[in-house]
C-alpha cells in the first residue's frame, strides 16, 4: 500500500468509533423522548462499552509509544544467531562469501524475527522488614510509594523476603516460641496489606498486573494466611514445589500459582525447569551485594551466567518440543539478582536476562517511584534525565 493510503485507511478507523458513539448518542436522545427507563439503560451500556474501548486505546497507544523510545527491541534469547553468523563471516565460511542475505543483522533480529520483549522488574523487600512493626510499616510505605496509583511503571513481582528470629544462646524456649509468633503475625500482616493495596490497584481502569510471593516454604502458613499470589523456594528446597502447588490449588483449583526459585548455576536451573516448571528463577549473584557478604568478587556468577540460563532452557524446549507444544509451554521468567543497581541492571539484560531484582536500589532510596523508573529506564537502554 502506499503511504497515502494507508494514512487514509488509518484516519478512517479513528473516526469511525467516534462516529458510532455520536450516531449511538442521538439515538438514545430520540428515545428518551418516547422511553426514558430504556434510554437510560441504553446510556449505560454506552458509557460502559465506550470506557472499556478507551481502556483498550489508551494500552495500545501506550504499549506503541513505549515501543518507538526503546531502540533495543531484540529478543536475547536467540541474541547468539548474531553471534554465530558474525564468526562464520570472520572465518570465511563459503555460504556467507556467496550469499551475504543469509548473515544475520542486529536491525533483521530486532525489527523482524523477534518483538520488542519487556524487561521484567522485582522489588524484594529487605531481610529485616519484618523485624519490628516499624519496619514492617516502613516497608509497607516504601512499596506504597514505589507503586504509585496503580502499579504505575509496571512492576511484575514483590518478594517478601524475611530472616525469621534466631535462638539466642541461652534464651528461654518460650520466649523463643513467642518471638516467632510475633514474627509470624508481622509477617501475615505486612502480606496482607500488601494484598490489600494490589486489590485497590485493581480497581484502577490503568492498572498493571504484579505478584506477591512470600519467601522460604518455613513461610508457607504465612503466604496461605495472607492469601498471596506464591511462594518463592530456595534452591536445596526445590523438591516441595509440587506440594506447595497442592496446597494453593488445593484452596482454589482455578487460582494462577506463582512459584519461584533460586538457581547459582546453569546446570541447576535447567533441572529445576525440567523437574518442576517454575514461574520464575532468580539467577545469580551478578555482582558484589550486602545480601551475601561472604562472596567474593571471584565467587560472583556474573551478569552473563541470567542470559546463559535463558538460552538453555530455550534450546531445551526446542529440542524436546515441537511448534505445537512449545506454544503451550510458558518459559520461566528470568531474574538476574545480587547486587543490581540503577548503573548495572542492563548488563544482565544484555546479556539475555528478561529482567532484574532489586533490593536495596528502591527499598533504601528516598524516592523509590523515581528509583524504580530509572532502574526500568536503564534495562531498555535509556539514561535517566536528571543525576542525584
Amino acid at each position: 500500500k502506499s503511504p497515502s493510503i494507508e494514512k487514509k485507511n488509518n484516519a478512517q478507523k479513528a473516526i469511525f468509533p467516534h462516529t458510532m458513539f455520536l450516531s449511538c448518542v442521538v439515538i438514545l436522545t430520540v428515545l428518551s423522548w418516547f422511553n426514558f427507563k430504556i434510554a437510560v439503560q441504553g446510556f449505560t451500556s454506552l458509557s460502559l462499552i465506550s470506557s472499556q474501548w478507551m481502556h483498550r486505546q489508551y494500552r495500545t497507544t501506550r504499549r506503541e509509544h513505549f515501543i518507538s523510545l526503546f531502540p533495543y527491541q531484540n529478543d536475547k534469547v536467540r541474541f547468539h544467531d548474531i553471534e554465530e553468523s558474525r564468526s562464520a563471516a570472520a572465518s570465511g565460511d563459503s555460504k556467507s562469501k556467496s550469499d551475504p542475505s543469509d548473515t544475520i543483522t542486529e536491525k533483521e533480529v530486532s525489527d523482524e524475527k523477534y518483538p520488542c520483549h519487556r524487561r521484567h522488574l522485582c522489588i524484594i523487600t529487605e531481610s529485616n522488614a519484618c523485624d519490628t512493626m516499624q519496619e514492617v510499616q516502613r516497608t509497607f510505605e516504601t512499596l506504597r510509594s514505589a507503586l504509585g496509583t496503580h502499579n504505575d511503571f509496571g512492576i511484575d513481582m514483590i518478594s517478601i523476603r524475611v530472616n525469621p528470629p534466631s535462638n539466642q544462646l541461652g534464651q528461654k524456649p518460650n520466649s523463643f516460641i513467642r518471638q516467632n509468633e510475633e514474627f509470624h503475625q508481622r509477617l501475615v500482616y505486612l502480606a496482607s496489606q500488601i494484598m490489600n493495596l494490589k486489590r485497590k490497584h485493581q480497581e484502577h481502569p490503568f492498572y498493571n498486573e504484579y505478584r506477591v510471593v512470600i519467601n522460604d516454604i518455613n513461610n508457607l502458613q504465612a503466604a496461605i494466611e495472607a492469601n498471596v499470589d506464591g511462594v518463592h523456594v530456595k534452591e536445596k528446597d526445590a523438591v516441595q514445589i509440587p506440594y506447595i502447588r497442592s496446597v494453593f490449588q488445593g484452596m482454589n483449583p482455578t487460582r494462577h500459582v506463582t512459584i519461584g526459585i533460586s538457581a547459582h548455576s546453569a546446570s541447576v536451573a535447567l533441572h529445576h525447569f525440567e523437574m518442576y516448571q517454575p514461574n520464575y528463577i532468580f539467577v545469580g549473584t551478578c555482582y558484589l551485594t550486602q545480601s551475601h557478604p561472604e562472596k567474593g568478587v571471584e565467587d560472583l556468577e556474573g551478569p552473563e551466567l541470567p542470559g546463559l540460563v535463558k538460552q538453555l532452557i530455550f534450546q531445551h524446549m526446542t529440542s524436546k518440543h515441537n511448534d505445537t507444544e512449545i506454544d503451550r509451554i510458558s518459559p520461566p521468567i528470568i531474574f538476574a539478582i545480587g547486587g543490581i543497581e540503577m548503573n548495572n541492571c542492563h548488563e544482565p539484560v544484555a546479556h539475555g536476562a528478561d529482567g532484574v531484582a532489586v533490593i536495596r536500589s528502591v527499598m533504601q532510596s528516598s524516592d523509590p517511584a523515581r528509583a524504580v523508573q530509572e532502574i526500568i529506564q536503564c534495562m531498555y537502554g535509556i539514561a535517566s534525565n536528571s543525576k542525584e
